[in-house]
């Protein structure tokens, strides 16, 4: 039959087991405003019962484990927006830098210095022989091109350092990749004899988080407690073991992990939204802007080049024979080498000399002002020009980055919506609730209470039997 001792070995349990909980009700109440900290509980399960001539009674209670209050699946709807949501917010800004860089519109930009250059044409062919309209047409066309330069260079700016950006978040990826190996390698010998590491479970999903931000991960777990983690359909954590992202040298920038010469498309997170930008959003933009000032070049010096340039005197063709006539004095410098938007300058005969600058296509004519008129007519069409003219090449170009800042913008809030979301039922799953912890403690505590009242008890028991003795 049951004896007095069993009995206390009942309470022992009890004791042992209410205190296990109160430590762990502590634990979370502790830990209640730790990021990451996912909350726990312990899972309390009745020993084996006895049979004796009386019937079968039960033994007592023991802590089986500690349990988190995780749900995989949760974890990967986080991941699964947080990662868009990081990319397009990335995406975001740095569309946002260049649009910031055009700044249009504005008073210093690139429309208000084509408007002013090809005013200057119109002023000089009002009056071809003003010495003051040649020096004004000399220094629009110089501010055009600072202007160009200006762009250029921040730009040039903004690719060196988002490039260098990209390789600080492969260096990123790599570490969190060897972090989560090196979680992974301490979860399995913390597990094998039984029990959940919790805090370094904790650990390795603040890690996979931190990861999924910058790219999409998918994460699989195994049974001994370590896992996989999938990056484009490849892993790059292996339980305890890790791959690394190579970053290429050509153009475009390429990923890919090591032992694999294939390049990782479509990344995702904010490390394959920033490659695009460079790649592509960036690169066009770029390439626009060449592309913009090499036609102003070609189209400016074309007609410039008719015309008579008093101090190249008898220079260039003026034979009616052997047409086109010309001095032959270009207004920008038609070096190849100095054809972008980052190199276009004014010619050396036009810098040095405001005289240079040819008004008309008639060798000593003070009052002609045909190449004037021409070139002023260039600001609306001109036929090498992007977008049919210069003012519509560049609004396009301007506008093309508003309009991908705009649509980036957007999503980002979208994305930062529902990763929010994801992330508030997560929280609601896993997360500490003081009001939730104290009571789970006054339960744990009255329960421990009232096992120290069945030891009182089986000590009054005993006093009653050695009374019965004396």
């Amino acid at each position: 039959m049951p004896s007095l001792e069993g009995l206390l070995s009942i309470a022992r349990t009890a004791i042992v087991s209410q205190r296990a909980a109160m430590n762990v009700a502590g634990q979370n109440i502790a830990n209640a405003e730790t990021e990451g900290y996912t909350r726990q509980r312990v899972q309390l399960t009745a020993t084996t019962p006895e049979r004796n001539a009386l019937g079968i009674f039960g033994t007592g209670v023991a802590v089986t484990t500690v349990l988190r209050q995780r749900e995989a699946l949760l974890d990967q709807q986080v991941r699964q927006q947080s990662a868009p949501a990081a990319g397009f917010a990335a995406r975001s800004a740095l569309l946002g830098t260049i649009e910031g860089i055009f700044g249009e519109p504005s008073s210093n930009g690139l429309a208000n210095a084509l408007d002013a250059f090809w005013n200057s044409w119109s002023d000089l062919a009002t009056d071809p022989s003003s010495s003051t309209a040649k020096i004004v047409v000399r220094q629009n066309g110089a501010a055009v091109a600072a202007t160009f330069n200006r762009y250029a260079n921040q730009l040039a700016d903004l690719d060196t350092r988002t490039r260098s950006g990209i390789a600080g978040m492969i260096d990123s990826v790599n570490g969190l990749a060897r972090q989560i190996a090196a979680v992974n390698a301490e979860i399995l010998p913390a597990e094998a004899g039984g029990g959940m590491a919790n805090d370094l479970r904790d650990a390795r999903d603040r890690l996979i988080d931190q990861l999924g931000q910058l790219v999409p991960v998918t994460v699989i777990d195994r049974a001994n407690g370590g896992n996989q983690v999938m990056l484009g359909g490849m892993p790059l954590v292996d339980g305890s073991s890790a791959r690394s992202l190579v970053l290429g040298s050509g153009v475009p920038l390429t990923v890919s992990l090591t032992g694999d010469g294939d390049m990782l498309r479509s990344l995702g997170g904010a490390l394959g939204a920033t490659l695009d930008v460079v790649n592509t959003d960036l690169a066009t933009v770029r390439a626009g802007l060449d592309a913009l000032a090499s036609a102003l070049i070609v189209e400016v010096n074309a007609l410039h080049a008719t015309g008579w340039s008093p101090p190249s005197g008898g220079a260039g063709n003026w034979n009616p024979a052997t047409p086109p006539t010309g001095s032959g004095i270009v207004f920008f410098d038609a070096a190849p080498v100095n054809a972008t938007a980052r190199t276009i300058r004014l010619s050396a005969p036009v810098a040095a000399n405001a005289a240079a600058v040819a008004a008309g296509s008639v060798r000593d004519a003070p009052g002609d002002n045909s190449v004037a008129l021409a070139l002023a007519a260039l600001r609306d069409a001109a036929a090498s020009a992007p977008g049919s003219s210069f003012g519509a090449g560049y609004r396009s170009l301007v506008a093309s980055v508003a309009s991908g800042t705009a649509a980036a913008r957007d999503s980002a809030d979208v994305y930062r919506t529902l990763a929010q979301q994801a992330t508030e039922r997560r929280q609601a799953a896993g997360g500490v609730s003081i009001d939730e912890e104290l009571v789970s403690l006054m339960s744990h505590q009255m329960a421990y209470a009232a096992a120290s009242k069945i030891v009182q008890a089986v000590d009054e028991m005993m006093q009653t039997l050695l009374e019965l003795k004396r």
